[in-house]
């Protein structure tokens, strides 16, 4: 669906809000029903009037295989709609239960429990559910929304709650549930507007993962000096430099001698090959690292309202290597001026270094006073541009290294110390380090500009079910 499709769907249903208003207050054109006021052309239904539901079966766990061969069927478990890094196959002459991609399953249990999947062909396990009309009087589209409706789900999720889980979906509430239900020709145009939005938002989901990726092979090549940017050293176009096979030939020093002398303008360090006119330094040359001193910690009694004393950042307050400033903990400023050591301002990089190791953030939009928890490391005084060093930080191979450290532990922990004997690669040009940073931090905005935009998209989407699916608004 175009974008401005989307948007014309968006003021009609604003229209169609207003107007239910007023109908709502005289009644006209709507009437009163079990589950509230409808339009006067719908009608209500239970779900076990128009819906059967069919639990899935499997085989015995020794007649499951990884791989596929003739004579064997997928067998689809909830995990599957998210990845398929598990898949099975079983006997196709043991898959009691089949669904194809069009058919709307139920997760049965959770986390999350009531789960609306499509989308697989196979057999199907214990834990998914089928759900198949049994009547001409629902749209299979319209279906497949009304079951992912919010007052739904709550529902569900209670009664859920109230067992600890172990019933999983209850289905004879399901049965019983009532909707509204409108003419087929009407479910045709609500399932197809809601469809129009599903498209537009898958499709700015796979942009976003598109651009994920390029940004992940630019930090790849720039934040290694396999790739130079125009003005500093030998890039692409001009030099050359080793592949990933004729670095692995290295074994000895002897061979990586001579795999310098063939590679121009690179030299082989404790981080392997990087050019010639960069450097490797420890993270504690870099920059000064801080964290909280034990005896200065602080207790439930120190906490205060937000807004009321100083942000104590956590690593709840860093999502996708961001910080988010919406729920923070905020301690008294007696406690936060007794550690003027660990104050973050803007430009400052924290870093945890227990049970969350790895989680890291480059602070911006800060307005208000600001400490850290015992979890994290500060840094500042740098040495270096912030912000590269924040992105080698975040890089897979600086990630992974810290976490083949520390991640045997039951509580995985880095020391400061420890953190700062950790080696870093950067240009050694302020200007060079500054251009590489600017790269990325332009592809971090174009990202996140598309995944407001996503954000608002699923919020306009919610809205348009919760008002659609209920007669509140009407399509033409």
């Amino acid at each position: 669906m175009k974008e401005t499709k989307f948007k014309q769907t968006l003021v009609q249903t604003k229209k169609g809000s207003r107007h239910c208003k007023r109908s709502e207050a005289i009644q006209g054109g709507f009437k009163m029903t079990e589950i509230g006021l409808v339009p006067n052309d719908w009608n209500v239904a239970s779900m076990g009037m128009l819906v059967d539901f069919q639990g899935g079966s499997q085989p015995d766990l020794k007649y499951f295989r990884s791989s596929y061969k003739d004579g064997y069927i997928r067998l689809i478990q909830i995990r599957d709609y998210k990845t398929d890094k598990y898949i099975v196959y079983i006997p196709e002459s043991m898959a009691r239960k089949k669904c194809l991609t069009s058919d709307i399953m139920i997760g049965r249990y959770g986390p999350p429990i009531f789960q609306i999947l499509r989308g697989i062909e196979g057999a199907y396990n214990v834990a998914l559910i089928k759900v198949i009309p049994k009547s001409d009087r629902i749209n299979q589209e319209f279906l497949f929304y009304t079951l992912k409706r919010d007052d739904l789900f709550a529902i569900i999720d209670n009664l859920s709650r109230r067992s600890s889980g172990q019933t999983g979906v209850d289905l004879v509430a399901l049965r019983e549930w009532l909707f509204a239900l409108p003419t087929i020709e009407e479910q045709q145009r609500i399932a197809s507007a809601l469809s129009d939005v599903d498209t537009l938002i898958a499709n700015l989901e796979k942009l976003i993962a598109k651009k994920k990726n390029i940004k992940q092979g630019a930090m790849q090549q720039l934040l290694t000096g396999k790739k130079r940017l125009p003005g500093f050293g030998s890039d692409e176009r001009t030099g050359s430099h080793p592949t990933d096979e004729r670095r692995k030939e290295c074994h000895s020093e002897r061979s990586a001698k001579r795999e310098v002398e063939e590679s121009s303008g690179y030299k082989m360090t404790e981080l392997g090959m990087i050019p010639s006119d960069w450097e490797v330094k420890k993270l504690g040359h870099l920059c000064s690292l801080w964290g909280r001193i034990g005896f200065r910690g602080y207790t439930r009694e120190d906490l205060v309202e937000a807004h009321k004393g100083a942000i104590t950042f956590s690593p709840s307050d860093i999502h996708n290597q961001k910080i988010d400033l919406e729920n923070c903990t905020y301690i008294s400023l007696k406690k936060y001026e007794e550690s003027p050591e660990i104050k973050v301002f803007n430009g400052d990089i924290i870093f945890g270094k227990t049970a969350s190791i790895g989680k890291c953030a480059l602070v911006e939009g800060l307005s208000e006073k600001a400490t850290i928890n015992p979890q994290f490391v500060l840094m500042n005084n740098f040495k270096c541009n912030n912000r590269f060093l924040y992105y080698q930080l975040i890089d897979k191979p600086f990630q992974t290294n810290i976490w083949t450290i520390c991640g045997g532990s039951t509580i995985p922990t880095m020391s400061q110390e420890k953190l700062k004997q950790q080696q870093i690669a950067f240009p050694s040009t302020y200007a060079e380090q500054t251009a590489i940073a600017n790269v990325l931090s332009d592809m971090d905005t174009e990202i996140s500009a598309l995944e407001t935009k996503l954000a608002k998209y699923r919020k306009l989407k919610t809205g348009m079910m919760q008002q659609l699916l209920t007669g509140k608004i009407r399509l033409a």
